[in-house]
Protein backbone atom coordinates (compact mmCIF):
# COMPACT_ATOMS: atom_id res chain seq x y z
CA UNK A 1 0.00 0.00 0.00
CA UNK A 2 1.24 3.34 -0.67
CA UNK A 3 -0.13 6.71 0.67
CA UNK A 4 0.84 10.56 -0.44
CA UNK A 5 -1.38 13.12 1.37
CA UNK A 6 -0.66 16.77 1.22
CA UNK A 7 -2.84 19.59 2.63
CA UNK A 8 -2.97 23.11 2.69
CA UNK A 9 -0.86 25.69 2.99
CA UNK A 10 1.65 23.07 0.72
CA UNK A 11 1.12 24.60 -2.46
CA UNK A 12 3.06 21.28 -4.06
CA UNK A 13 1.64 19.87 -7.74
CA UNK A 14 0.77 16.26 -8.24
CA UNK A 15 2.52 15.84 -10.84
CA UNK A 16 3.66 17.81 -14.49
CA UNK A 17 -0.22 18.85 -14.65
CA UNK A 18 0.37 20.95 -12.33
CA UNK A 19 -2.77 20.12 -10.03
CA UNK A 20 -2.06 21.03 -6.55
CA UNK A 21 -3.46 23.29 -3.39
CA UNK A 22 -5.25 26.01 -5.06
CA UNK A 23 -5.69 24.78 -8.07
CA UNK A 24 -9.65 25.42 -9.04
CA UNK A 25 -11.92 22.73 -9.49
CA UNK A 26 -12.14 23.43 -13.35
CA UNK A 27 -8.50 23.19 -13.57
CA UNK A 28 -8.69 19.53 -11.85
CA UNK A 29 -11.23 18.52 -14.22
CA UNK A 30 -9.47 19.61 -17.28
CA UNK A 31 -6.32 17.92 -15.87
CA UNK A 32 -7.82 14.24 -15.55
CA UNK A 33 -11.22 14.02 -17.42
CA UNK A 34 -10.30 10.71 -18.99
CA UNK A 35 -9.58 9.61 -15.43
CA UNK A 36 -11.95 10.91 -13.35
CA UNK A 37 -14.72 8.66 -11.57
CA UNK A 38 -17.74 10.56 -12.36
CA UNK A 39 -19.80 8.05 -9.90
CA UNK A 40 -18.18 8.45 -7.04
CA UNK A 41 -16.73 12.67 -7.40
CA UNK A 42 -18.95 15.70 -7.24
CA UNK A 43 -17.78 19.31 -6.80
CA UNK A 44 -16.38 18.96 -3.21
CA UNK A 45 -14.42 15.47 -3.36
CA UNK A 46 -12.85 13.93 -7.00
CA UNK A 47 -11.57 10.58 -7.64
CA UNK A 48 -9.07 10.02 -9.63
CA UNK A 49 -8.42 6.30 -10.78
CA UNK A 50 -10.40 4.34 -8.60
CA UNK A 51 -12.07 4.16 -4.60
CA UNK A 52 -9.55 1.22 -4.67
CA UNK A 53 -6.26 3.07 -5.81
CA UNK A 54 -6.01 6.65 -7.12
CA UNK A 55 -5.76 10.04 -6.35
CA UNK A 56 -8.49 11.70 -4.15
CA UNK A 57 -9.06 15.70 -4.08
CA UNK A 58 -10.76 17.46 -1.61
CA UNK A 59 -12.55 21.10 -2.69
CA UNK A 60 -14.15 23.60 -0.61
CA UNK A 61 -15.84 27.00 -2.40
CA UNK A 62 -14.39 25.12 -5.79
CA UNK A 63 -10.67 24.94 -4.85
CA UNK A 64 -8.61 22.22 -4.22
CA UNK A 65 -7.94 22.07 0.48
CA UNK A 66 -6.41 18.86 -0.06
CA UNK A 67 -5.27 16.11 -1.91
CA UNK A 68 -4.67 12.55 -1.21
CA UNK A 69 -3.01 9.67 -3.54
CA UNK A 70 -3.37 5.75 -2.68
CA UNK A 71 -6.25 3.51 -1.67
CA UNK A 72 -9.59 4.65 -0.46
CA UNK A 73 -11.03 1.28 -0.51
CA UNK A 74 -10.49 -2.97 0.11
Amino acid sequence: AWTFPVNAPAGLATDVRGIGIGSSLADVRAAYAKAISEDDSNDESIIVGSLYGGLFVTLAGGVVTSMYAGQGAE
